[in-house]
């Protein structure tokens, strides 16, 4: 089976391109990764000014986000992005806030939770696909932007969704 590669942003090839991406792009870290970082089942990125560690191995996953999670904590830089969008959330917190936080969304992920909120989910994929076409209409497209947007969409609409039926029973 042959290895995940995305098409855009191209994997980095040669330190030149880095080099040119560093100076004159639009200085995403996913726009830094070389080829081999989409290759390795976890290994160490080195980008200018930052290391980022990259797990592609599915039981390495599940190490890292289930089973040993107190051992790999957010970085600070997801505190710095994230906090003032979300606060202190489960995105953003570590330690016994995050386990609090997690206990606290899992009946979120129950299966009859999930066939109340599909639906929702389905919007907003609707809502990414018209926004898709708009850019495809304008040549044009920052799938980063537009992928962030629908993580974003996809999370608000479920939780509020979820919040807002709590509050009415209350």
């Amino acid at each position: 089976m042959e290895k995940f590669c995305p098409h855009y942003p191209r994997p980095i090839t040669s330190r030149w391109v880095r080099v040119w991406r560093l100076l004159f792009g639009n200085n995403s870290l996913i726009e830094q990764l070389s080829a081999k970082a989409y290759r390795m089942q976890m290994g160490r990125n080195l980008l200018p000014g930052h290391t980022m560690f990259t797990v592609n191995d599915p039981k390495a996953v599940r190490q890292v986000l289930v089973e040993q999670q107190a051992q790999y904590p957010k970085h600070r830089y997801m505190d710095d992005l994230l906090k003032p969008l979300l606060g202190h959330s489960i995105f953003t917190s570590n330690g016994e806030q995050w386990v609090n936080q997690r206990k606290l969304m899992e009946p979120a992920f129950e299966q009859t939770r999930m066939e109340k909120v599909f639906p929702l989910m389905w919007d907003a994929t609707q809502a990414l696909l018209e926004r898709l076409r708009e850019d495809a209409k304008a040549g044009r497209c920052d799938i980063e932007a537009r992928m962030t947007h629908f993580t974003a969409d996809v999370i608000f609409r479920t939780i509020f969704h979820c919040l807002w039926r709590s509050m009415m029973r209350i």
